[in-house]
């Protein structure tokens, strides 16, 4: 079984910050959003709750989005994204994966704080936060850290499949 996060590995997530921001690049390894823009972590979200009724179903694909889509179905894959404190990011992820993906995923989801909890020995984690992927991997599984500038990861999407093959069951 594979599990694939939406933002920031299927969802362009972050092209908005760039967008609405300003920000010309993100600086490397920085995973948080409120130190990139120099604002509080509450006052970013509360401000997307508010400018953006509608902002989860509407966002874009990444680049590789069809690349990545062709791997996943390959294999058993299914979407693990976390909710934000907002209950429409929930509804919005889910309309976006009937959106966007092809059907078969329409059911093939979770939404969880808690990845941790998918993983198992043959499972494989494909996520852009270097603590989902640490966690998944405590819990008995591997993770794929899918390379973004806000973390670390040396590995590329060419890696991606033979990875999972190397991982699953």
């Amino acid at each position: 079984m594979v599990y694939w996060d939406l933002d920031g590995v299927l969802v362009n997530f972050h092209k908005h910050i760039f967008d609405d921001y300003g920000i010309k690049s993100w600086p490397r390894g920085v995973w948080s959003i409120s130190e990139v823009l120099g604002i509080s972590e509450s006052l970013y979200w509360e401000r997307l709750e508010e400018d953006y009724p509608n902002f989860w179903e509407n966002l874009e694909p990444t680049e590789e989005f069809d690349k990545l889509v062709s791997i996943m179905d390959k294999f058993d894959s299914y979407i693990a994204t976390t909710p934000t404190r907002d209950p429409l990011s929930c509804s919005g992820k889910v309309q976006w994966i009937y959106d966007f993906l092809p059907s078969k995923y329409s059911r093939r989801y979770f939404l969880t704080h808690h990845k941790g909890l998918l993983a198992a020995p043959g499972r494989v984690l494909v996520d852009d936060g270097q603590h989902n992927c640490d966690i998944f991997n405590s819990f008995g599984g591997h993770s794929f850290l899918y390379p973004r500038p806000w973390n670390f990861s040396e590995l590329s999407i060419d890696d991606l499949e033979s990875f999972i093959r190397e991982h699953i069951f």
